[in-house]
């Protein structure tokens, strides 16, 4: 048996003319956390029940832990959670888990020992004699998850777990996968359309297209590709920092960020520190993505005037886009302010930082400012915090230090979501 417990070979499915999956090879190494991330249609759930065996390929194979796929011996190492799970109407939570269980092939009472292990686990216990058909959207995934586990299984394919969840419970599904990964060490495939979910719980990253793998890295040599070359900075006066760059870099500028392409980008981050400590600037080193159907909604806002209500439960995708939030929780408005006033209210005095010697930084400051540490990136409270970034920008400057992040910290509409609901705005 090969080193891997999931392996496709040039597999192809097709539906009459159509084809979802179009020559698609992979191998998956036990053990870690994959995304198979792409939009809508792109042959994610296809490629997952080809896995499964559900789906039978119309040319290729694939293995799954040296069987071939849709074998009861791969049926047995694995786990599923589809997007959208049926129950029935009659069962409560407990009795739909024992029998999920004993289909499985546990016995009775292994099978009730199972299942109430996992409703302890995914703190479903009070709900464990209510009717599943009944629970709300997020509790549904929780009870999924807990049958694709059921049979203690190596591998799980998680097919959108976080689909239709409001913020909290798509933070509380990703963080129970989390726990669950670093508890019982299995391989893990999880699709999603929302990419940044799953950047802080994947080890790869599988991109699929109409059909085809686009790209399938580990996550840091990904984002390296992307990133090779390009500088993302934006500061108080970009004009005068274009200026005093005389031309040097080839850039473009967008939404008052300046997007410089260069081979020598420690250099140039060193000419842009000098810049902005001999001019006295405010900095902020924090790339930006955009998301393609809103860069489509602010060219309309932009260019027709139009006023636009959007509804969202993936609030972080808004936050590029609108003015003000109006945050409804129970049929109760709980924040109605514009953007900035929001976040202002939940992070005045706070300051992010990081650099290529942290250490160093502190020992400058000789503890005139309240932090925490976490990631590599420094958190300050502080009421001055222009004075504080001045201070950082001389540590970097005389020091030749390698500036990441420095920024006021804007909570994200996530957070903002939680504080509001939490009463934080009062």
């Amino acid at each position: 048996m090969d080193n891997y417990c999931i392996e496709l070979n040039h597999v192809t499915k097709r539906f009459g003319n159509f084809t979802a999956v179009n020559d698609i090879s992979l191998q998956l190494t036990p053990g870690k956390v994959y995304g198979i991330v792409g939009p809508n249609g792109a042959g994610k759930s296809t490629t997952m029940s080809l896995i499964m065996g559900t789906l039978m390929p119309t040319s290729g194979n694939g293995t799954v832990m040296g069987y071939p796929i849709g074998s009861t011996e791969a049926l047995a190492h694995l786990g599923y959670s589809p997007e959208f799970t049926s129950f029935y109407n009659d069962m409560s939570c407990v009795e739909y888990l024992w029998y999920m269980a004993t289909l499985a092939g546990l016995s009775d009472v292994e099978a009730a020992k199972r299942a109430n292990e996992l409703i302890d686990r995914f703190e479903l216990r009070e709900h464990a004699n209510k009717k599943v058909c009944k629970f709300s959207t997020g509790m549904k995934k929780k009870v999924s998850l807990a049958q694709a586990m059921i049979h203690n299984p190596s591998i799980l394919l998680l097919d959108e777990p976080t689909a239709n969840l409001d913020p909290t419970s798509r933070m509380e599904i990703l963080d129970i996968v989390r726990k669950m990964v670093n508890q019982d060490k299995q391989t893990v495939l999880i699709s999603s359309h929302v990419l940044t979910e799953l950047e802080t719980v994947i080890d790869g990253v599988i991109m699929i297209n109409h059909g085809v793998i686009v790209l399938n890295e580990d996550i840091e040599t990904a984002q390296r590709k992307f990133n090779n070359g390009i500088v993302v900075f934006s500061s108080s006066n970009n004009q005068l920092v274009l200026e005093k760059l005389e031309d040097k870099y080839s850039y473009t500028v967008d939404n008052n960020e300046i997007k410089f392409s260069c081979d020598e980008t420690d250099q140039l981050k060193r000419e842009l520190i000098k810049i902005v400590y001999e001019n006295d600037l405010m900095i902020n080193l924090d790339p930006t993505s955009r998301m393609e159907i809103l860069d489509i909604v602010r060219k309309m806002v932009n260019q027709d005037k139009q006023t636009v209500l959007i509804s969202s439960h993936v609030l972080t995708e808004l936050e590029t886009v609108i003015d003000g939030v109006i945050m409804i929780n129970h049929g109760v408005i709980v924040l109605n302010e514009d953007i900035e006033t929001a976040q202002r209210k939940f992070n005045n005095g706070i300051v992010v930082f990081s650099s290529s010697n942290n250490q160093l930084v502190l020992e400058k400051l000789e503890d005139k400012y309240s932090y925490t540490v976490d990631n590599n990136e420094i958190k300050f409270s502080c009421d001055e915090t222009d004075q504080l970034k001045r201070e950082l920008i001389k540590i970097v400057y005389e020091n030749d230090l390698m500036i990441n992040k420095i920024d006021q910290e804007r909570l994200s509409l996530d957070s903002l979501y939680k504080n509001a609901l939490e009463g934080g705005q009062q």
